[in-house]
């Protein structure tokens, strides 16, 4: 199921910024917090191997971090 919900979220994210355009909202917030939980801890997983997988859904978390988290 976890799969799948990825996949859905990975298609309304589709080529855009943000979840609804081109300004974040507090859904990204959200969205940003459960992706940075799949990817930042690493784990062997078959999600995290799924969620790799989804190019912009990947691009998107290096987006929010670099912007709102950069390095020290």
């Amino acid at each position: 199921m976890a799969c799948a919900d990825w996949d859905a979220i990975s298609e309304l994210l589709g080529d855009t910024p943000y979840l609804f355009g081109q300004t974040p909202t507090t859904y990204d917030t959200s969205l940003f917090a459960f992706i940075e939980c799949t990817l930042g801890f690493p784990k062997a997983s078959a999600i995290t191997d799924h969620l790799n997988k989804k190019q912009n859904l990947v691009a998107y978390r290096d987006q929010i971090k670099t912007k709102y988290f950069p390095p020290n």
